[in-house]
């Protein structure tokens, strides 16, 4: 059997050939490769952002700043979506100890240098590649939130038995999040769990930051009907 050449697809398959009348030997198996730069199935080569594995927390340190863009130059177009890389300060692209690229972005290359200088994280996943070896890259930073004030808010639309069984599966501390309710005008949700109560929801849609707030998990208590109320406490 040949050997496969690192970066093709397709698979090896054989054709028998008839050996001479005299010949007792079973056919040989003749092995054919498949060319992937003519393979209409190996182009484009990317992924969803929800399938790249990026944190949207390290430690204490959360997801401030999302790139989903960054243009990048590799040395080869072997390599996966969804694959780790470490950008470097200097333009350098690193997969697992080896430099496989570079990228140019201005921006970028400030704020790696920046976040890596005070300690904080970076996170960046090949999103896509091309068949010229160019392709995008997906790059988070992380920083701890400066978190000054912080509300409490009893969550609303948890009464039926399926939420109440949900109820039962978080704990104090357990990490939601809020959205704006497209289906239903001035209503915020709070994770797929149930909504803010309506002064609170046009408090969040005023003067909240949405996607720069902690909302989690503060109480789990049962009322004098016997339901679970769920209250939220959101710090930003």
């Amino acid at each position: 059997m040949a050997e496969k050449k690192p970066g093709l697809l397709g698979r090896l398959f054989g054709s028998s050939s008839r050996p001479a009348p005299d010949q007792e030997s079973p056919p040989r198996a003749i092995p054919r490769q498949v060319n992937s730069a003519t393979s209409k199935s190996a182009w484009p080569k990317t992924t969803t952002v929800f399938s790249l594995g990026i944190l949207s927390k390290i430690g204490e340190h959360k997801a401030k700043y999302r790139y989903d863009d960054l243009a990048a130059t590799f040395f080869s177009n072997i390599y996966a979506p969804g694959l780790q890389l470490d950008l470097r300060a200097t333009g350098e692209i690193y997969a697992d100890g080896s430099l496989i690229g570079t990228y140019t972005n201005e921006k970028i290359l400030k704020m790696v240098r920046d976040f890596n200088n005070r300690g904080d994280p970076v996170q960046a996943r090949l999103y896509r590649m091309n068949e010229d070896a160019t392709g995008l890259i997906y790059v988070v930073f992380y920083k701890i939130p400066n978190y000054t004030e912080e509300r409490l808010c009893k969550v609303s639309g948890t009464g039926s038995e399926a939420k109440q069984d949900e109820l039962l599966g978080y704990s104090v501390g357990d990490e939601l999040y809020l959205e704006e309710d497209e289906d239903h005008d001035d209503r915020v949700n709070v994770a797929d769990i149930g909504y803010l109560s309506k002064k609170d929801a046009e408090w969040a849609l005023d003067e909240l930051n949405m996607n720069d707030c902690e909302v989690t998990v503060a109480s789990i208590d049962l009322n004098d009907s016997g339901k679970y109320v769920l209250t939220v406490r959101i710090r930003y």
